[in-house]
């Protein structure tokens, strides 16, 4: 009798275990993606037009996405303003108003790092940034 009841819970074990790895993880690709994105992410920049800088970029995501970006050079601090923030898969993209300027931004994630350029009127600024919290 004991082989019996058994038998039966390691066939009701197994037959758990199949069921379990049928269905797909609660977890999709987005809400990696964006546990992944979450956070401050820093690095340098580096423009034709000036001396390289530190730049700053903090997403955050509630009932929509939202960004706040940080760029100095030396001791200098340039206000800017993120408006239109949006994730595209592994693609982020942004409107920036930067020295009265409207600059389009946008950076791709990949192996940890977000890399990207921002284009102001007849200026670039190219940055390679990693998460730091």
């Amino acid at each position: 009798m004991r082989s019996i009841v058994a038998a039966g819970l390691c066939l009701s074990a197994l037959s758990a275990s199949r069921a379990t790895a049928q269905h797909p993880s609660s977890k999709s690709a987005a809400d990696s993606v964006a546990t992944e994105l979450v956070g401050t992410w820093a690095g340098q920049y580096q423009t034709d037009h000036a001396p390289p800088g530190m730049f700053t970029l903090t997403i955050v995501k509630d009932t929509g996405w939202t960004a706040k970006m940080e760029m100095t050079s030396g001791d200098q601090p340039f206000p800017t303003r993120v408006i239109d923030f949006t994730v595209n898969g592994s693609n982020v993209s942004w409107t920036q108003e930067l020295m009265g300027m409207t600059c389009k931004g946008s950076a791709v994630l990949a192996a940890g790092t977000l890399r990207g350029e921002t284009s102001c009127d007849h200026a670039s600024v190219g940055y390679v940034l990693r998460k730091t919290k």
